[in-house]
């Protein structure tokens, strides 16, 4: 079903080389699911770079709620490290938050034990440029839509997701906000100076843009994911700006 295009889907995995790589460089991955259709657990362990793997083991269980639990042991001779260092560290920390802002508020997300408390995107913004206090901001919040805008001081700047994935480049849906947030104050400029000479380049250079977007079957430039390539007229809603 992954690959039927016919069906509108807002994942963001399609091929499933997540959890594959994360075994490939793994001395053990683990995965344990519970399925509360069937009401049954499955268990299944693989070590050695996921070259041996125990049988599974399928039990049943009950309960309401049902999860995917994977633990993995990173192999750091792979990546010619003896420990994980303060800079992997701290990027597991930052993905452990922005899972924490683009997930559902069903869905607790904790760090080390602590629980995170940045379900709302305005929140999770306030972690780059402070409360409101500190920075003003104009935020928008609609269905499969939430976008905050501030000043930047040193040009164009970008914070985005699509269905969960940090796209660092940014890609097609930040460039449909921003197109839509510069063109309206343009157009506050000209209804107060009608014979204004900015250009729309000049007032994107000095926005700091955060989106977080829900779409439909959403494609990118590459297998990192970084950079979002899919055309607006696909997105399967479109972003308003009421400022």
């Amino acid at each position: 079903s992954n690959y039927d295009d016919t069906k509108k889907k807002t994942v963001g995995g399609r091929n499933g080389y997540g959890a594959k790589l994360a075994n490939i460089f793994s001395t053990e991955f683990s995965i344990e699911i519970h399925d509360v259709g069937t009401q049954k657990k499955y268990v299944q362990t693989w070590t050695n770079n996921m070259k041996e793997k125990t049988k599974p083991k399928i039990t049943k269980k009950t309960g309401e709620k049902g999860y995917a639990k994977f633990t993995f042991f990173p192999d750091l001779k792979r990546f010619n490290m003896s420990k994980l260092d303060d800079d992997i560290v701290a990027m597991f920390e930052k993905r452990t938050y922005d899972a924490c802002a683009c997930t559902s508020e069903n869905i607790a997300t904790y760090y080390n034990g602590k629980k995170l408390t940045y379900k709302n995107f305005e929140k999770y913004v306030d972690l780059y440029i402070g409360n409101k206090k500190e920075t003003s901001r104009l935020y928008e919040s609609s269905y499969r839509w939430d976008v905050a805008v501030c000043h930047s001081d040193d040009g164009f700047k970008q914070v985005s997701f699509v269905n969960g994935i940090n796209t660092s480049v940014g890609g097609t849906h930040v460039d449909h906000v921003t197109r839509k947030m510069v063109n309206k104050v343009l157009d506050k400029i000209l209804a107060k100076n009608p014979n204004s000479q900015v250009k729309a380049n000049f007032v994107k250079e000095h926005m700091f843009v955060f989106v977080k977007a829900t779409l439909e079957n959403p494609s990118f430039s590459s297998q990192t994911k970084t950079e979002c390539t899919l055309k607006p007229q696909g997105f399967g809603s479109s972003f308003e700006c009421s400022e």
